[in-house]
């Protein structure tokens, strides 16, 4: 409050600080005051990014002591630097940005609330994101230096007022999504398969790769073959846009490629009653292999034997690896020993019944040397094998 015999009471009058909020002036005991309000309000609260859409002042009229109204203009005045003090009077506010207005002729009854609002800047540079927001509320005739003829102030006194209120929106984060042949979060493929990412994202002005691929995407969405995988891959995506930054990954574990042969084939194979076949196998992307039956182990090996052998065997290698477990067969046949015309295992008197039943005739299950005929030499090789 300013106070002086003459008007304006400028600032060669005198300066008192009061808690109560009042704005206007008066004229009483031969002397004119003139009482501005300097508030500020703590706004560091609102995001960095936020684009402020609006901003009132909410009061609580307690007096309305006014018997000329007048209309209440807030304006911008950063007065917290060094602190509030009877300089940061001005003897000219009318040069400071005006926020808003609200006249006296508009008020409730006392007690009720009230809006002020401040949109006269729609740009609302003067609100602060980091800190406090200062101003000021005057009245318009004591900037147009009317002389009071008695009261002309209103008093807003209530423990909650003012309140500042101020809307803003905040931009969306964006989101981000990202698929290895159609699988998110984690994707499992053969060796050697050919991988395609394929990505989403909204809100997004920009994405970035990393991890097992670099380079900038199109945020608004696309696709990227990897081609064929030997080891696990892990894709990043990351975009940015006015709401923040987000990122998706997925993982794609390759299985372990796992091949295993018998005399150099994929089989099956047939091999002589009592004779071995060998076994050779490669892997790729394991840690560890081993086959059965034979107990044997290794990533790769060129020919074990199976030893001599008189039944069907199959043989399986089982491999491991970061991309999980696969195995692969092959199947190794044993023909029959010779003279076991019935299979049974046994060359016995039930092979020799069959023998003689056909005896001269083009019998091939007892034609041992394929000549077409049962005779003397497959009699031979029956008796040589002979089991009992």
């Amino acid at each position: 409050m300013y106070s002086k015999s003459t008007y304006p009471p400028d600032t060669s009058g005198s300066c008192s600080g009061t808690w109560h909020r009042y704005v206007g002036q008066n004229y009483a005991s031969s002397a004119y005051y003139a009482d501005r309000e300097y508030t500020v309000f703590n706004t560091s609260g609102i995001p960095d990014n936020a684009t402020i859409t609006g901003v009132s002042l909410q009061m609580k009229l307690y007096t309305n002591g006014t018997n000329t109204d007048f209309t209440i203009r807030a304006r911008y005045y950063d007065w917290t630097s060094g602190g509030l003090g009877c300089d940061d009077w001005r003897s000219n506010p009318g040069s400071d940005t005006l926020l808003g207005t609200f006249n006296t002729s508009s008020l409730p009854p006392e007690g009720s609330d009230f809006t002020m609002s401040l949109n006269n800047d729609s740009i609302y540079s003067w609100v602060s994101k980091t800190g406090g927001t200062p101003f000021y509320l005057t009245s318009d005739r004591e900037e147009n230096n009317a002389a009071p003829s008695g009261w002309e102030w209103v008093l807003h006194d209530e423990p909650t007022s003012p309140v500042l209120v101020i809307d803003y929106t905040i931009p969306p984060l964006p989101t981000v999504d990202i698929k290895a042949n159609g699988f998110g979060g984690t994707a499992t493929v053969d060796y050697n398969t050919p991988v395609t990412l394929a990505w989403t994202s909204t809100d997004a002005t920009s994405c970035t790769a990393s991890g097992d691929w670099s380079g900038s995407k199109n945020p608004s969405g696309g696709s990227e073959s990897m081609g064929s995988l030997a080891s696990n891959k892990t894709y990043t995506l990351d975009c940015t846009g006015a709401g923040g930054s987000k990122s998706d990954s997925v993982t794609v574990n390759v299985r372990p490629f796992a091949d295993i042969k018998a005399d150099g084939s994929d089989g099956p194979i047939t091999i002589a009653y009592n004779t071995a076949a060998t076994i050779s196998w490669s892997s790729a992307n394991a840690t560890s292999c081993s086959v059965t039956p034979g107990g044997w182990t290794g990533l790769s090996n060129t020919g074990i034997s199976t030893g001599n052998l008189t039944a069907t065997n199959t043989y399986t290698l089982n491999c491991t690896g970061a991309g999980g477990s696969v195995s692969d067969s092959v199947i190794v046949n044993v023909a029959r020993k010779i003279g076991d015309f019935n299979g049974d295992g046994f060359v016995n008197m039930i092979d020799f019944g069959m023998l003689a039943r056909n005896w001269g005739l083009d019998y091939p299950p007892c034609d041992v040397n394929g000549d077409h005929i049962v005779n003397m030499i497959d009699f031979g090789a029956l008796a040589r094998n002979w089991t009992g």
